[in-house]
């Protein structure tokens, strides 16, 4: 899986993705894999850059 090197391929991405979304292709079709394929490495992606911090435990 090749990883998104900067946030203009990330942003061109998701705009490709919210194309793709639209046209609704079937999960097992040629489409279909290539847009999972792209999900994935969106994930990856924000899971790099846009952590979201776990809560803070409040032991009272």
């Amino acid at each position: 899986m090749k990883l998104i090197a900067s946030e203009v391929e990330y942003g061109k991405l998701l705009e490709w993705i919210d194309i793709q979304i639209n046209n609704k292709p079937n999960s097992d079709s040629k489409e279909g894999i290539i847009l999972q394929n792209a999900l994935n490495r969106i994930k990856a992606y924000e899971d790099i850059h846009y952590k979201i911090p776990l809560p803070e435990c409040d032991d009272r």
